[in-house]
């Protein structure tokens, strides 16, 4: 595929997905002045507590499909088996969970978890099977859910974290069944005996990108708690704007390198190319995904100020303006990791996500246990972007000495 085919449909999944997630920013500002810091923070503890989940429940295992599509193996067949295990191992936890009386907040996670992996996994299918328009109706699908599940319960008075952790579970489970109807209706999922050679094969496969995945969950979450802790739920409100504000670029990065790692791997797995032109043509995709980052980080920093003042409670919120300005730094990084992690699954060395992975944990934790109780909420935002800038050197080595080996 020529590389200007390779960008205009790049482009395609990056609008169709950056389209979607406008809509939740959209009503941040209805939800943040409506909620009040204290009940933003508690539902925000909410979400990083699904997220905490969600690097568990599916393991990660779409990745795996991924490598599996690019392998021209079975990959319906590892779906179905995925959907399988994962659904009704999930359900099992559930219940155990509601019978022990295990707080409900959990229960509601892990079931939330599971949803948003069985999304991931139909995303996934539909990228690589080049379902376009398919694609970015489920993207705009589930932007138009999310949105509405915090929206109504506080445009009908209901303005607790209670009321929309509870909305934000009963429009995941509809968004589900539709997600269900659509693998069943395009022949992605049938219902199957276990194999479970491919159980442990994608397990097996994804216990690297777990762990790697565990410690990003350390590095974006784990200081709401420890906000939450030493100076309470009003601050965790303060920093959950100013991090998903400055997330506004991590979304934006996503997009970018969703679409880009896709065209990455099949770079890679080209075979009519030879060593040299297959690096040349990776090194283009990067640095296009890394010039755009970067100049979209210089025009949040020059007109965001004007947006916030107008649509936020500025008095309440006024350090979240300048949270916003460190994350969004730390996810113009973030973005070009993403673009580099890909070269190491697609030559199997998994093992160095884990140790790199491992190593930035413990980075992230001294920070969070040094700036937080020092520096406050700053401070949660410095060890954030710190980390990513030490997990960012570590993976320029090993990319440049897997190039090296391989003579890619």
């Amino acid at each position: 595929m020529k590389l200007k085919k390779i960008i205009s449909r790049s482009f395609f999944y990056i609008f169709s997905d950056i389209f979607s997630k406008i809509i939740p920013f959209a009503f941040l500002p209805f939800i943040t002045n409506s909620l009040g810091p204290s009940e933003f923070g508690s539902y925000s503890i909410f979400l990083v507590t699904v997220l905490a989940f969600y690097v568990i429940v599916g393991f990660s295992t779409y990745n795996y499909l991924n490598i599996v599509f690019f392998s021209s193996e079975n990959w319906q067949k590892v779906l179905s088996q995925l959907l399988q295990f994962w659904v009704i191992g999930t359900t099992i936890i559930i219940v155990i969970a509601y019978l022990l009386n295990i707080e409900t907040l959990y229960i509601y996670s892990i079931l939330a978890a599971l949803c948003m992996w069985i999304f991931q996994m139909l995303i996934v299918v539909l990228q690589f099977t080049e379902k376009i328009l398919q694609y970015a109706i489920f993207q705009f699908i589930r932007a138009v859910f999310i949105s509405l599940s915090q929206v109504i319960p506080i445009f009908y008075g209901f303005s607790t974290s209670e009321d929309l952790i509870l909305s934000y579970i009963i429009f995941w489970l509809i968004l589900n069944f539709i997600v269900c109807i659509n693998l069943f209706k395009n022949k992605f999922f049938s219902i199957q005996n276990f194999d479970f050679n491919i159980i442990v094969e994608s397990h097996k496969f994804s216990l690297p990108l777990v762990i790697n995945n565990s410690s990003a969950w350390v590095r974006t979450s784990l200081d709401r708690f420890f906000i939450l802790h030493y100076l309470g739920s009003f601050s965790v409100g303060v920093y959950a704007l100013g991090f998903q504000l400055g997330g506004i670029l991590g979304m934006i990065g996503l997009s970018l390198t969703k679409s880009f790692n896709f065209f990455i791997l099949k770079e890679l797995g080209n075979k009519e190319l030879n060593a040299i032109q297959k690096e040349r043509r990776v090194l283009q995709l990067i640095f296009i995904v890394t010039l755009v980052s970067i100049v979209l980080f210089i025009l949040f920093i020059l007109f965001f100020k004007y947006i916030f003042t107008y649509f936020f409670d500025y008095v309440n919120y006024k350090q979240s303006l300048y949270i916003s300005y460190i994350i969004a730094f730390a996810f113009t990084i973030q973005t070009i990791c993403s673009c580099l992690v890909p070269i190491i699954q697609f030559y199997r060395k998994n093992n160095f996500l884990i140790y790199s992975s491992v190593l930035i944990f413990l980075f992230s934790l001294v920070l969070i246990f040094w700036f937080i109780p020092n520096y406050g909420v700053i401070g949660a935002a410095m060890g954030f972007l710190f980390s990513w800038i030490i997990y960012l050197l570590l993976l320029i080595i090993f990319v440049k000495y897997i190039f090296v080996k391989h003579k890619v």
